[in-house]
């Protein structure tokens, strides 16, 4: 989790509980479109979830109400659903039909659990979560939790690992541990850790230490097919440019170290995306948030692409196929999901989305 982001919502309750609501229909028909983007928009009061036709340009921009802590998730495995993570003071998973609107369901974790990442696996969620010791097993069909993972043995002093992201390759569930001690303002305790979990047996087999701290994104491919992630370090009133870009060999399952760090980039690191074997992106905070470009193989900063007036560039997000690339740029006098081309970084105003709530994060429909 976004620590900065907690910070803004200490005092928001939870809503959203229940299942089986019926929230309003909108008006955009996503099925007129080969690709749409969902966005969870927050003010850190409340929250919607938005969806952009990107074929017609078309924008439902609060196509269901969802927390204002929010993340949302698509999965090939259910593709008529969009699934939403309602995180600190919600706590529960918000499944969202993705032609009309309607929350079609919707069920509790437990209070103060705060979930972070889910991943499907058959009729079965996998669900991390920050405030807990556990990894959760839940039946999709009923909201229930059907197993809890013992996460415990990899906490520090505060109880917890703080599980964060999560990734599925074959039967093995990757899971991030943050090791954050939430005693001492979140700061970081040792090197994180993945643990692997058999999602046959759901027994943890394998565990790892990461070389950086705090890893703050998903488990990104890296141009060479490996996994990469960013790890933040030590961030807020803390900050110190400690943290760097991690390369994963996921097959021999170690880390081979930083391929750039937060000293070499200029802040610490917020989000990043590589785009071919020499060029990469990377936010980062100052704590004004920047977008840069950096060289894949020496780490080195290039340039800058733009620069924000506050902590408002949230995330960067790639459509390969277009050949576009997607910010959420959260600045609340101007919200806009600001788009590039990725081969030349030429900033496609035309393309610029306009909204009525910051954004927070973004996710193509499959």
């Amino acid at each position: 989790m976004d620590l900065r982001f907690v910070s803004s919502l200490l005092g928001i309750i939870g809503f959203l509980s229940g299942c089986g609501l019926r929230l309003g229909m909108p008006i955009l028909e996503v099925q007129k479109s080969g690709k749409t983007l969902a966005v969870t928009t927050t003010n850190y009061q409340t929250g919607a979830l938005a969806l952009f036709d990107v074929e017609n340009r078309m924008a439902q921009l609060n196509f269901s109400p969802i927390f204002a802590d929010a993340i949302v998730k698509t999965f090939a495995e259910e593709p008529t659903d969009i699934f939403v993570i309602n995180r600190l003071g919600a706590d529960n998973i918000q499944r969202i039909d993705r032609k009309t609107g309607q929350t079609i369901q919707q069920f509790s974790l437990g209070a103060g659990v705060n979930p972070q990442d889910m991943v499907i696996v058959g009729e079965n969620a996998y669900v991390s979560c920050l405030q807990i010791p556990e990894l959760l097993k839940v039946n999709l069909a009923t909201g229930a939790i059907i197993r809890r993972i013992k996460l415990g043995q990899f906490s520090d002093s505060d109880g917890t690992p703080e599980a964060a992201r999560m990734i599925l390759m074959g039967n093995e569930l990757w899971v991030q541990l943050q090791r954050l001690n939430q005693i001492k303002s979140f700061a970081p305790v040792g090197t994180a850790q993945v643990v692997i979990v058999d999602t046959v047996t759901d027994v943890i087999t394998t565990n790892l230490n990461l070389k950086g701290l705090n890893p703050v994104t998903e488990f990104k491919t890296a141009p060479d097919g490996k996994w990469l992630v960013a790890d933040a370090g030590l961030v807020g009133s803390q900050s110190k440019l400690d943290g760097g870009i991690e390369l994963i060999d996921h097959e021999k399952k170690e880390s081979l170290g930083f391929i750039s760090t937060e000293t070499q980039l200029g802040g610490d690191l917020v989000d990043f995306e590589c785009i071919n074997s020499k060029e990469c992106l990377a936010i980062i905070s100052k704590p004004e948030t920047e977008l840069v470009v950096f060289d894949f193989e020496t780490g080195v900063r290039l340039r800058s692409l733009w620069t924000s007036k506050g902590y408002h560039l949230r995330q960067i997000l790639r459509d390969k196929e277009a050949g576009l690339i997607y910010l959420a740029d959260g600045n609340p006098v101007d919200p806009q999901i600001r788009v590039w081309d990725e081969n030349a970084f030429q900033q496609r105003t035309d393309l610029n989305w306009n909204l009525q709530l910051p954004p927070y994060q973004m996710a193509f429909l499959r």
